[in-house]
């Protein structure tokens, strides 16, 4: 039988390693490509609605592409 019990060290684990997976890319996706790519497409296409759409999809791709990697390595 296997026990669903969760102990204190065993969240502190998990919650260590969604920092460790998660906390630089967020960081890196808060700061630098969503800004940069929020103000480059409305520029580069020359319209503010669709150069939204269109960096908030580069900015969520940029963000999830080494999630999706390391799930399709690690499973």
């Amino acid at each position: 039988m296997v026990s669903n019990k969760i102990t204190f060290s065993i969240l502190i684990k998990t919650v260590r390693n969604l920092f460790l997976e998660f906390g630089p890319g967020e960081y890196f996706d808060s700061f630098i490509v969503r800004p940069f790519a929020m103000y480059l497409f409305p520029k580069l296409l020359h319209n503010l609605p669709l150069g939204l759409v269109v960096g908030k999809l580069a900015a969520d791709i940029t963000f999830y592409f080494p999630t999706m990697y390391h799930l399709r390595k690690v499973g």
